[in-house]
């Protein structure tokens, strides 16, 4: 049975949508992600990165192997091969055979020289006008990833980016209901500063900023503890 064949499309779509169902973080998702790649495309690894705004790809999540490290090195060494092409043109990018790439030189001479990988494919994660990374898949070996297996990961990864863009989505909310509610409780501590001491609101403000820097403490952490003592904790510097 070919490679092809062994990617159980009905299986992996049905992991994908308990994903996006589950509401899952970021964090945890990639690595969902990156662990049925693996599987489903029957490869020696898998990858999900970033480009930063210095043009820098970040590696986001992995399968644990210890080549993939490696790559990272490789990558922030000579900024080339499947994954950078993909995350640069937004193109699915398949290196069948690495023994005889003639692209990416320097990306394949060292990719070769100290990890075992033979072959590739680099699937772009977009959605909508989302670029959210790019999920590369790797084999020790050459031919592994034919036209037919390309195509069923093409199909995984526009459904993996679905489960990404999801769960990016829910990190954001999260991470706004947390600022909202850490605003209200500087909020509260601005106000009980101002009643107990006479101060304006920029001096009750810069308070709880200089005492946050005095005791190397967020200053929602030290407006908490304003909010729950009634006073500014002791600290050794107080505004002039």
């Amino acid at each position: 049975m070919g490679a092809a064949a062994e990617f159980d499309v009905a299986k992996v779509f049905a992991q994908v949508a308990r994903d996006i169902a589950h509401h899952e973080d970021l964090v945890s998702t990639r690595q969902h992600i990156v662990s049925l790649a693996r599987s489903s495309l029957n490869g020696l690894g898998a990858s999900v990165w970033h480009l930063k705004p210095n043009d820098q790809m970040t590696l986001d999540a992995a399968t644990g192997e210890p080549f993939l490290p490696v790559i990272e090195r490789i990558l922030a060494e000579h900024p080339d091969g499947p994954s950078w092409q993909s995350l640069h043109s937004g193109q699915i990018v398949v290196s069948p055979n690495l023994t005889v790439e003639t692209r990416w030189p320097a990306y394949v001479r060292a990719l070769l020289a100290e990890t075992p990988v033979r072959s590739a494919v680099s699937y772009p994660l977009t959605s909508e006008d989302s670029n959210l990374g790019v999920l590369s898949v790797y084999s020790e070996e050459p031919g592994h990833f034919t036209e037919p297996l390309v195509q069923m990961g093409a199909i995984y990864a526009a459904h993996a980016a679905l489960a990404m863009e999801k769960a990016f989505m829910q990190d954001r909310a999260t991470n706004l209901q947390a600022a909202l509610a850490s605003n209200r409780r500087i909020g509260m501590a601005i106000g009980i500063l101002m009643n107990a001491d006479r101060l304006t609101e920029g001096q009750a403000f810069d308070l709880l900023r200089v005492a946050s820097q005095n005791l190397h403490r967020k200053v929602a952490d030290v407006a908490e503890d304003v909010v729950l003592a009634g006073v500014l904790p002791t600290w050794e510097l107080r505004l002039a």
